[in-house]
C-alpha cells in the first residue's frame, strides 16, 4: 500500500518537481565556461527527448542566479520563415535595422551586462532559426555582447545555422547521451521520493532506453494506472510493462510521421515481427526508403558476420505502431513474413521461433510440431515466457514427452508451481528411458523444493526415480540430487556427504544437469560448515566448468556465483561478496531467470546485513520480497527474506515495518530465520527475551551443522549483553572456521567479556578492514565507554572517532551498544576545525584571524578541547589527534 503521507506522486505535482539529475557534469562545465572570457557559447546536442531543453533551462537559471542578465527564444518552423521571428522580442523596439551598423551598435548597447557578467541568450532548436537571426546572433557573439546557449537535435547538427553559430573553438559542444541505468535509477529515486526496485528500474530503463522525456511519461502513465506502487519499502511495477500515456503516444507518432507510406510499411512489419533480416525488408521496400529510415533514427541496422539485420530504433515505436494496425492488416503482414522466411529455407535457429510466433499471432494456432520445435529453440534461449506462450495452449494429447519437460521447466522458472507440478507429473507418467526419468525427477524435485517449499515431497520424487533406474551412473545422478535437496532444506550434515565424490569438473555432458545442482549446493554447504576458502575455490572452478558446458545445462552459470557470495562473506571478503552478488543478479536478469535472481537479491541483502549497512540490506531484502511475494510465489524464500526485512527494519528503528515483515514469515522459524524476531524484541528493550530467541536459534544451527550461522547468532547474543554465555563456543568455532571473519567476531566477544578496551579497538580495526562496519563501530563504542569509565577521556574520544567513522556507512542504525557512544562528548565541528589548525602549528592569533574570531574565543575553545581529549598542551593535542 502506498504511504500517501510520505509520497505525493499526483501527476501535476510530479510534473512540477521532475528532478534534474544525471546532468550535473554538463552543468558544471557550463558554469566554468561562462566565466571564461574566451568562451562564446554552449551548444547542447542530442536526440529528441534527451533533455536538451531542460539542461538549457538549468543553464539559464544558473546564469541568472550568478547575476548574468539574459533572455530566451524558441525557434520553430513558423518563425523560420520570418526575419528575426524567433528573437524579435529581445531586440530594442526602436531598432529596425534600416541602418545595420547603427542598429547593431544600439542592440549591443541595449544588451550590455554589468561589468564581469555576460548577457546569456538561450535558443531552443538552433537549426530552425531564420537567416537574419543567425547573422545577428553571430555578430552579437563576435562582439562579446551575448553568450549563446543553444539546443540542437542530433539529426540536424550539420544545418547551416548550427555550422554558423557553433564554428570555432569558442563554442563548446556537449553531446547529450541517453541516461544509463544508474542515471535512470537516480532520476526515479528523486522523482518518486524513495527507493525503486531493481527490476522496475531495469524495465523502465529498457522501455525508455534512457530517454528522459519518455521515462517521465512512462512513470506518469504507470502512476495514473496504479501499475507503479509503493509496497511499503520500494516502488515496484505491478505489471510486466508500464502503460503509455496519450502524450507519449503522440510524441512517438509525431516522430514516426517522417517515414512516409512506404517507410510506414517497413516500420509496421518490424513492429509486428521484431528483428528481421535486411534482405526480407529489401523485398518489401526500396533501399532508399530503408536508408532514409535509418538516417531519421527510426530503424537501426546491425551486422553479425555477413548477416545484416534491421530493428526499430526504440522499443516504444513498436508499441505505438502495433496499436494503430488493423487486425486484418496485421494478419496479412505476419503471414507474408512467414512465407518470406519459408522461401529462404528457414535455416536459422530463430526462424523456427519467429514462424511459430507469427502463425500463433495471425491465426491463433499452428501445427504442434512447429510449436514444439519453436519452444525448444526458445528454451535454449532461456525465454521461458515464450515457451509457455507456444506450448501452454497445446492439449495434452498433442504434447511429446520432451515438450512436457520443456514446458514444466518453464513453469518452474517463472514460479508457476501448480502448473509446473501438473505438467511434470504428466511427463513422469510417460517417462520410461533412464535419461527421461532423471530429467523429470530433477526438474520436478526442484519445483517442489524451491517454489513449493516441500522438501519431503521433493525427496520422495527423487527416491521414486532412483527405484525406477537400473544403471549405477543413473543412481549416482539422483544421489547427487538428493544431496542438493538436503542441503537446500538445511540438512547440511546429511547432504554434504552425498556430494563427497562430486568433482568441480563435470565428467560427462549426460550428467551435467545433476552435476550442476550438486556443485551449486556443495559450494553453499562448504561455506555453511566453516570451510569458506574451500567453498570459494570450489564455486569458482564449478562456475568455469558450467560455462564450458552451458549448452547441456538448464540452470544458469550465475547460480554458482550465488553460491560464491556466502563463501566470500564468511571468509571476510565482504566487498568481493557484494560485487559478486550484484554481478549474479545482473546476469540472471539478462538471462530471464526470475527465481535464481530472487536468491541473488537475498544473498546481497545478507552481505549488507553482515556489513551493517542496514538501509542497503533493507533495500535488497525488499527486492527479494517483491520477487517472492508478488511475481513468483516462491514460498521457500519467505522465511529468510521477511525475517531479514524485519531485522533490518528493527535496527533502523521502524518497529511497524518489522512487525509487518514478521507477519509474512509463515511456518516455524529456525536458525538465522529468528533474527527478525530477536532484533524486534531488542528494539523494544526486551534484551533478555531477544537473547533467549537467539540462543534457541544458535542451538538449532549447531544441530544442523550450520557453523557460519551459529557464529553469527552467537555474536548477536554477545551484542545484546550475553558475551559471557557464548565466549567459549565462539572460540571453538574460530578454530573450526577458516577465513578471518569468525576469528574477528570471537576476538570481539572475548574483548567484550574481558572488558578489554585496547583489544576492542584492535578488533574494531580488523572488522573495519573486513568491511563489517557496524560491528567495528560497536567494538569502538564499547572501548570508548570503558575508557570513559576509567577517566581516560582522550582515549575515549579517539575510540569515539573510530566508531563515528564506521557509522558513516551505517546511517540510521540503532543498537544497544551504540547507545554508549552518547556518553562520550565529541568535539563540535568548530572545535575540530580549531584543533586541526592548532595541531598544524597556528597560534591562537593566527587561528582567530583565519576564522574571524577573537583570540579569547579561540583560547576558550582550546581549553574545552584539552579537557575533552584529556591533554594539557598543543604537543599532546597533536599526539591525540594523530
Amino acid at each position: 500500500m502506498i504511504d500517501t503521507g510520505r509520497f505525493d506522486c499526483r501527476q501535476d505535482v510530479l510534473l512540477k518537481r521532475w528532478p534534474f539529475v544525471g546532468r550535473e557534469s554538463e552543468l558544471d562545465t557550463f558554469a566554468r565556461l561562462l566565466e571564461d572570457p574566451r568562451s562564446q557559447g554552449f551548444a547542447i546536442i542530442g536526440p529528441a527527448g534527451a533533455g536538451k531543453s531542460r539542461l538549457a533551462e538549468e543553464c539559464f537559471r544558473l546564469a541568472r542566479k550568478a547575476g548574468h542578465p539574459g533572455g530566451t527564444a524558441v525557434a520553430t518552423l513558423e518563425t523560420s520563415a520570418i526575419p528575426l521571428g524567433a528573437i524579435g522580442h529581445l531586440i530594442p523596439p526602436h531598432v529596425d535595422f534600416s541602418d545595420p551598423i547603427a542598429d547593431l551598435a544600439a542592440t549591443i548597447q541595449a544588451l550590455a551586462a554589468p561589468r564581469g557578467h555576460r548577457w546569456v541568450l538561450v535558443v531552443d532548436d538552433l537549426p530552425l532559426l531564420d537567416e537574419a537571426s543567425i547573422v545577428l546572433i553571430r555578430q552579437l557573439m563576435d562582439a562579446r555582447a551575448v553568450y549563446l546557449v543553444g539546443t540542437v537535435r542530433s539529426e540536424m547538427v550539420s544545418s547551416e545555422a548550427v555550422e554558423s553559430l557553433t564554428r570555432g573553438d569558442s563554442v563548446y559542444r556537449v553531446d547529450l547521451a541517453e541516461l544509463d541505468q544508474p542515471g535512470v535509477e537516480l532520476v526515479l529515486h528523486h522523482a518518486l521520493g524513495g527507493p525503486v526496485g531493481k527490476l522496475t528500474t531495469m524495465e523502465l530503463s529498457r522501455v525508455s532506453e534512457g530517454n528522459p522525456l519518455y521515462l517521465r511519461e512512462l512513470v506518469l502513465g504507470a502512476l495514473e494506472s496504479g501499475t507503479l506502487a509503493y509496497n511499503g519499502s520500494i516502488w515496484e511495477l505491478t505489471a510486466s510493462s508500464p502503460p503509455y500515456t496519450q502524450r507519449l503516444s503522440e510524441l512517438v507518432e509525431a516522430r514516426l510521421k517522417s517515414s512516409g507510406p512506404s517507410g510506414k510499411t517497413a516500420l509496421e512489419l518490424l513492429a509486428l515481427c521484431g528483428v528481421l533480416p535486411l534482405s526480407d525488408l529489401e523485398s518489401v521496400v526500396s533501399n532508399d526508403v530503408l536508408t532514409s529510415l535509418e538516417e531519421a533514427g527510426l530503424v537501426k541496422v546491425t551486422l553479425d558476420g555477413r548477416r545484416a539485420s534491421v530493428a526499430l530504433a526504440h522499443p516504444l515505436y513498436s508499441e505505438v505502431l502495433r496499436s494503430g494496425i488493423q487486425e486484418e492488416r496485421g494478419r496479412e503482414l505476419r503471414l507474408e513474413q512467414v512465407e518470406r522466411a519459408r522461401a529462404r529455407g528457414a535455416r536459422r535457429r530463430e526462424d523456427k521461433l519467429r514462424i511459430a510466433s507469427l502463425l500463433l499471432a495471425a491465426t491463433g494456432t499452428a501445427e504442434p510440431a512447429i510449436l514444439i520445435n519453436a519452444a525448444t529453440v526458445a528454451s535454449r534461449m532461456r525465454d521461458y515466457r515464450q515457451v509457455i506462450a507456444l506450448l501452454g495452449p497445446l492439449p495434452e494429447s498433442a504434447h511429446t514427452l520432451e515438450s512436457l519437460i520443456i514446458l514444466g521447466f518453464a513453469y518452474r522458472q517463472v514460479g508457476e508451481f501448480e502448473k509446473a507440478e501438473s505438467t511434470l507429473s504428466c511427463a513422469d507418467g510417460r517417462a520410461s528411458k533412464e535419461s527421461d526419468l532423471i530429467s523429470v525427477a530433477l526438474i520436478r524435485s526442484e519445483n517442489l523444493l524451491w517454489v513449493g517449499a516441500r522438501p519431503e515431497e521433493a525427496l520422495k520424487v527423487n527416491e521414486e526415480a532412483r527405484s525406477r533406474v537400473g544403471t549405477e551412473s543413473a543412481k549416482s545422478y539422483l544421489l547427487v540430487n538428493e544431496g542438493h535437496i538436503r542441503i537446500a532444506a538445511g540438512e547440511i550434515s546429511c547432504g554434504l556427504p552425498l556430494l563427497r565424490s562430486l568433482s568441480p569438473e563435470c565428467e560427462s555432458s549426460s550428467g551435467a544437469n545433476s552435476w550442476a545442482r550438486g556443485a551449486i549446493m556443495k559450494g553453499i554447504g562448504l561455506s555453511a560448515i566453516g570451510r569458506a576458502n574451500e567453498a570459494i575455490e570450489w564455486s569458482e572452478r564449478a562456475h568455469v566448468t558450467h560455462c564450458q558446458l552451458d549448452d547441456y545445462i538448464m540452470l544458469q552459470p550465475a547460480d554458482h556465483l550465488i553460491a560464491l557470495v556466502p563463501a566470500l562473506a564468511e571468509a571476510g571478503r565482504l566487498q568481493e561478496a557484494r560485487v559478486t552478488g550484484e554481478k549474479a543478479f545482473a546476469e540472471l536478469t539478462v538471462a530471464r531467470a526470475p527465481c535464481p535472481r530472487l536468491w541473488a537479491a537475498w544473498q546481497i541483502a545478507r552481505v549488507e546485513w553482515l556489513a551493517g549497512h542496514m538501509r542497503e540490506a533493507f533495500r535488497w531484502y525488499s527486492e527479494a520480497a517483491a520477487l517472492a511475494r508478488v511475481q513468483h510465489g516462491n514460498t521457500l524464500a519467505f522465511r529468510p527474506v521477511f525475517s531479514g526485512m524485519a531485522a533490518t527494519a528493527a535496527l533502523l528503528g521502524n518497529a511497524s515495518a518489522a512487525e509487518a515483515a514478521l507477519s509474512e514469515c509463515t511456518g516455524d522459524l529456525v536458525g538465522e530465520e529468528r533474527l527478525g524476531k530477536a532484533w524486534l524484541l531488542a528494539a523494544r528493550g526486551n534484551l533478555a527475551e531477544a537473547r533467549n530467541v537467539l540462543t534457541v536459534a544458535a542451538k538449532q544451527a549447531e544441530d544442523f551443522g550450520h557453523v557460519a550461522t551459529e557464529a553469527l547468532l552467537l555474536t548477536d547474543i554477545a551484542r545484546l549483553g550475553g558475551s559471557q554465555d557464548v565466549i567459549d563456543r565462539l572460540a571453538e568455532l574460530a578454530q573450526i572456521c577458516d577465513g578471518v571473519f569468525v576469528p574477528a567476531r570471537s576476538s570481539f566477544v572475548k574483548a567484550l567479556s574481558d572488558r578489554d578496551p585496547d583489544e576492542l579497538l584492535r578488533t574494531s580495526t580488523k572488522l573495519e578492514e573486513i568491511g563489517s562496519n557496524l560491528l567495528a563501530a560497536e567494538a569502538a563504542a564499547a572501548a570508548s565507554a570503558m575508557w570513559t569509565e576509567a577517566g581516560e577521556s582522550r582515549r575515549a574520544a579517539m575510540a569515539s572517532v573510530q566508531a563515528d567513522r564506521n557509522l558513516t556507512h551505517c546511517p540510521g542504525v540503532r543498537t544497544p551498544m551504540l547507545a554508549k557512544l552518547q556518553e562520550v562528548v565529541p568535539l563540535t565541528s568548530r572545535e575540530r576545525e580549531i584543533a586541526l589548525l592548532a595541531k598544524t602549528g597556528f597560534s591562537s592569533k593566527d587561528i582567530a584571524q583565519q576564522l574571524t574570531l577573537s583570540v579569547r574565543t579561540i583560547d576558550n575553545h582550546l581549553n574545552r578541547i584539552y579537557k575533552k581529549l584529556g591533554v594539557k598542551n598543543r604537543a599532546e593535542l597533536a599526539q591525540a589527534l594523530d
